[in-house]
């Protein structure tokens, strides 16, 4: 399993942690200033969202860093993080500064707070995480399944080199706007394979979406049933996998990938780093 689903929100695993650190820390700080009492409270929940702001800012600030000749100077994909692109140790230093930083550190009251939310926090995060990991295999195989190419031929899912496969729908927006980024990221790395699986659409659908917005990929292939899904018990489009040669899922992301995002992506596979 790729995401996490409640009602029409569809959250990736790799959020859940941080989510659920956030809202613990939330309540945490809300208990305390409660228990503090009018006059003893500390005001720790805005420090926390001043932190979560600064973490924001500096994990974005990093990747565009790491990937800077992939936005091409352009401002607005730079500051666009639908496509998930953070660097968490830059997220997790400048968070933990703002945190320890902003005036009122010696005053024991404040120490104590601070402390009691961070504590609580870093607990949950940890446990969320050692729970994902144990409900699934580091490296889950790439399930066998068999869809289909346009012509209707049966196209069963193999790989015998790096691959990323992107699951897609032409009615999601989601998967449109990555498309010019898998596009040019088809054409950066000729070396790695490039599946795209339409959902669950017929094949003049999936022609006639690639001919009016003029996007063309060499691995088109649709999954009529969506039975590649099914077999990942993933939830929602774009999905966006990361294969080894040898049939590894090294990396996953839900959501509107970049073609930056996708390099980074690539680092998990250990001949392309």
């Amino acid at each position: 399993m790729q995401s996490w689903q409640f009602g029409p929100v569809v959250v990736p695993f790799a959020l859940l942690p941080w989510l659920a650190g956030l809202l613990v820390a939330w309540a945490v700080a809300l208990w305390r200033r409660k228990r503090a009492g009018e006059h003893g409270a500390t005001d720790v929940e805005s420090t926390l969202f001043m932190a979560v702001f600064a973490g924001i800012l500096a994990g974005r600030a990093g990747f565009v860093l790491r990937q800077w000749g992939a936005f091409d100077g352009n401002l607005l994909a730079m500051l666009d993080i639908r496509d998930g692109g953070l660097w968490w140790p830059a997220a997790l230093a400048a968070g933990v500064a703002v945190f320890l930083l902003v005036p009122g550190m010696r005053r024991r009251r404040v120490r104590h707070d601070r402390a009691w939310v961070a504590a609580s926090a870093l607990a949950v995060a940890l446990s969320v995480t050692a729970g994902l990991a144990l409900q699934a295999p580091a490296r889950p195989m790439l399930p066998e399944v068999t869809l289909e190419r346009l012509s209707g031929q049966p196209a069963p899912l193999t790989v015998s080199a790096p691959t990323v496969i992107n699951i897609w729908a032409t009615w999601c927006p989601h998967c449109h706007r990555s498309m010019p980024a898998l596009m040019a990221f088809q054409a950066e790395h000729p070396e790695v394979r490039l599946v795209m699986v339409n959902q669950g659409e017929s094949a003049a659908q999936v022609r006639g979406y690639m001919t009016r917005h003029g996007f063309s990929f060499q691995q088109l292939l649709r999954d009529p049933d969506a039975r590649l899904s099914q077999a990942l018990d993933s939830r929602g489009v774009p999905l966006t996998l990361v294969v080894s040669a040898q049939g590894d899922i090294v990396a996953a992301h839900t959501g509107g990938v970049s073609l930056a995002r996708l390099r980074e992506l690539l680092r998990a596979l250990p001949d392309t780093r």
